[in-house]
């Protein structure tokens, strides 16, 4: 699904980083981070595992310190109104929760223990607005892995956020599963007018949602648009594998 155009223009930044380093112990994870969001974009991250993906991602949630540099959030973002979805791999499925209990969970006030009907409303409004409203009652080792990964953002939603970020969430999905996923990433930008942030392996789910694309290797490789950033990418990689070489006959 190609994104809107009109909204593929420059807009209000929402996000600042200047500076920005990251370190384990001594161990520089990201360094030399100067970055804009805009608002109501799709910035994908791209780059290989271990490039800080994750941690730029806890950096902005306030969950690790900055060694170095600032994070500046304009006035109505903050890590308070970023909805959170991490690897699905990380979740315990094991855990003898229904979708609805899970949900409930993240509700404002919520006395999850209690039940109640308005607390079932409206974790199946949020689901519905996902087309999931058919798992509200399934165990989560139940889900399919699309299925689960629809049900963490709807989780993410539930609190309104203004800032949505998706770490890998492709990440045990089938191919029926991630175009869902495709039209659902979109649907919440152009619907719901919500920035997303998205770290992917998925090259393919990358180039079709996101306005702009970062590649990431413990600081930013290149950044701009999906096409630029891609054949940037591509043709690193051609010339690591010794494409170069016989591209020149040697």
């Amino acid at each position: 699904m190609v994104p809107d155009p009109q909204l593929l223009e420059v807009k209000t930044p929402v996000i600042r980083l200047s500076g920005v380093e990251v370190a384990y112990d001594r161990d520089r994870v990201l360094h030399d981070i100067d970055l804009e969001v805009r608002q109501g974009e799709i910035l994908s991250f791209i780059g290989p595992n271990g490039a800080g993906k994750s941690t730029l991602f806890k950096a902005l949630l306030g969950l690790v310190p900055c060694a170095a540099g600032k994070i500046e959030f304009s006035e109505g973002y903050s890590p308070s109104r970023t909805g959170y979805v991490p690897q699905v791999a990380a979740l315990d499925r094991s855990i003898p929760f229904s979708v609805q209990e899970l949900l409930t969970l993240n509700l404002s006030g919520s006395r999850w223990w209690l039940g109640g009907a308005s607390q079932r409303r409206a974790v199946a409004a949020q689901l519905e607005q996902l087309h999931a409203g058919h798992l509200i009652d399934k165990s989560l080792h139940e889900l399919s892995g699309g299925e689960l990964q629809r049900v963490m953002i709807a989780y993410s939603l539930l609190r309104h956020p203004n800032l949505l970020i998706l770490d890998e969430p492709s990440t045990g999905v089938d191919h029926a599963g991630v175009h869902e996923l495709e039209r659902l990433i979109c649907h919440l930008r152009n619907q719901q007018q919500l920035t997303v942030l998205m770290a992917s392996h998925d090259l393919h789910l990358v180039q079709l949602v996101s306005d702009r694309v970062c590649c990431l290797n413990c600081h930013i490789c290149s950044l701009g648009s999906a096409d630029e950033v891609m054949h940037a990418h591509y043709l690193k990689e051609f010339y690591a594998l010794g494409g170069g070489r016989f591209r020149h006959g040697a």
